[in-house]
């Protein structure tokens, strides 16, 4: 078992890249080496395994010959002064393509038959496999293979489907699984996919792809790898899946896993809906199976940006980890419920079941949201500044602006409610500016232009929009504030110019601000459909020069509101 030999010279030769004190040729050839290394990795990695046959009467001589070569290698490489490098590594390249026709032959015989795994290794060494495999595949997409040619999309798409499925195995391993069988079925499935994988890309890697024929029959064989994998394409697949989650739970009631895992898992089951929706499969939907798709395309994003922000949100360790163990238990439903709806897109009768699934998971989803919804609040009612200055205001509205000129991908998805809420926040900050007393009613204001910063400040800065459901609750306030206050004045009888409600408006925006008459000039005009401010010269001198207060200068063209 000569792998870790190998994958120490790996080591090696990369701190000799990272030390930077190499020539531009010899660099190129560390390169290429490390490379080839890697790829020879894989190989003992599958003999060590079992998934190389045992009865190739040349497989043990080539081993020899490996072993012999990595230990030679080893020696020299730690030994030699640097100026030798040159010499060497030409060398070592060339002992390595010497054997290169012989591990693709052996892998071509492995792709005409099949190996069955008689010992399973451990879900750790799996995934050293998962890795390596990932590894290759990622060398020849980013173009260090002779030639890939038409085959690099598949290529491609392979590389993406077995680290979704090195994904569930991590996170599903770290589950408890009451029945050891079921894992060891998924561990069975996971090795024969990343064996051919191997052998599929080794023969892209050393194989210059040219000849017609010869493109033909790789793509052919990338295609039918690609469809065992996908529990989209292959119901044995999806039910091995299914049947591991099914008897899962969560390992301990203290200790929540890596949330990268968690992560991983869950792009896994976005990218199975996905693939759903964009398929051939697709004009099989019905309307009622297409919402249930989309509906749980946006909770597992939702989830996904929650647990990537929760850190965030809890100062307690065991609090934390507490939440986190729950939406682990959510998860797993999660990806009972996708490979449900796999089933029905395939014609299989599970809609009862499906629908049983759908209804948990959205339950539990609105309990996690409540939860976080009342730590989310507290958060920002600690953090608000607790008196009525408006100018504090100014900053966030000079945030949303910002967010909206600079075009951030991040926002699109609540661009509209966005804009509205920029609207809404101006016409109010504006009112109360201009009317002096209602301290409570200032003090929500203040409240929801935070809420409303931060909530937008996490579609920027953490790592996606954790908290876009939540703009439909600020967007809801702000509505409200404004009944309240027209009911307020109304009950006083206070000149009803100062508040034009616009029940009576064409303005599509009229159910989101207050527009008192003596606002429409000066302040913020909505029928142009652009918000300025001008008061900079109210602001303390050391706000004065950090913030672009001026609106006018790029205009904001606002949209229709969105239903909340």
């Amino acid at each position: 078992m000569a792998y870790p030999c190998v994958d120490s010279l790996v080591d090696y030769l990369e701190s000799l890249e990272t030390e930077g004190n190499i020539s531009f040729p010899l660099n190129d050839q560390i390169q290429g080496l490390k490379l080839e290394l890697r790829f020879l990795s894989t190989f003992l990695r599958c003999t060590s395994l079992g998934l190389i046959t045992d009865g190739d009467e040349h497989l043990l001589d080539l081993l020899t010959r490996i072993d012999a070569f990595a230990e030679e290698a080893e020696m020299e490489l730690l030994v030699i002064a640097d100026k030798d490098l040159s010499c060497k590594v030409p060398v070592m390249l060339e002992a390595i393509k010497l054997i290169q026709s012989e591990i693709r032959r052996i892998f071509v015989k492995e792709l005409e038959s099949q190996t069955e795994v008689n010992n399973l290794p451990s879900y750790e060494i799996v995934l050293e496999l998962v890795e390596c495999v990932l590894g290759n595949l990622r060398a020849l997409v980013d173009g260090e293979a002779k030639s890939i040619g038409p085959s690099k999309i598949q290529i491609e798409a392979l590389q993406k489907s077995i680290g979704f499925l090195g994904s569930a195995v991590q996170f599903i391993a770290n589950l408890c699984i009451d029945e050891y069988d079921i894992l060891e079925d998924l561990l069975t499935h996971v090795l024969a996919v990343t064996q051919r994988a191997a052998c599929l890309s080794y023969l892209c890697w050393v194989d210059e792809l040219v000849d017609e024929e010869m493109v033909g029959g790789i793509c052919v064989r990338l295609s039918d790898l690609l469809r065992k994998i996908k529990s989209t394409t292959n119901p044995e697949a999806r039910d091995v899946l299914f049947a591991v989650l099914k008897v899962s739970k969560s390992p301990s009631p203290d200790i929540a896993m890596k949330e990268e895992f968690v992560v991983a898992f869950i792009d896994s089951l976005l990218e199975n809906l996905m693939e759903l929706h964009d398929s051939e499969d697709q004009a099989r939907l019905t309307v009622h199976l297409e919402f249930e798709i989309q509906n749980t395309l946006q909770e597992l994003r939702f989830l996904k940006a929650l647990i990537i922000d929760l850190p965030n949100q809890y100062d307690e360790p065991q609090e934390l980890d507490n939440f986190l163990i729950r939406i682990e238990s959510v998860v797993c439903e999660a990806g009972c419920l996708v490979y449900m709806i796999c089933a029905i897109v395939q014609k299989e009768d599970v809609v009862k079941e499906m629908n049983f699934a759908l209804h948990d998971f959205l339950e539990q989803i609105g309990r996690i949201k409540a939860e976080i919804r009342r730590i989310y609040l507290e958060k920002l009612h600690n953090n608000s500044p607790g008196n009525c200055d408006t100018l504090f205001i100014y900053p966030i509205l000079s945030n949303l602006k910002d967010l909206l000129n600079n075009h951030n991908k991040s926002i699109d998805t609540a661009k509209q409610q966005i804009e509205t809420l920029l609207r809404g926040l101006a016409s109010l900050n504006s009112f109360f500016e201009k009317q002096g007393g209602l301290k409570e009613y200032c003090l929500r204001f203040i409240d929801a232009a935070y809420q409303a910063d931060y909530v937008v400040n996490s579609f920027v800065s953490r790592g996606g929009p954790v908290w876009h459901h939540l703009l439909c609750t600020v967007l809801d306030e702000i509505n409200l504030m404004n009944a309240d206050l027209i009911e307020t004045y109304t009950k006083k009888n206070i000149d009803s110019a100062v508040l034009e409600h616009s029940e009576t408006s064409t303005d599509p925006l009229g159910k989101i601000y207050l527009a008192p008459s003596y606002l429409t000039n000066d302040a913020v005009d909505f029928n142009d459909g652009v918000v300025a401010l001008d008061d900079e010269a109210r602001l303390p001198s050391y706000l004065r020069n950090t913030i672009n207060f001026n609106y006018c200068d790029n205009p904001i063209h606002l949209l229709s509101p969105v239903e909340n």
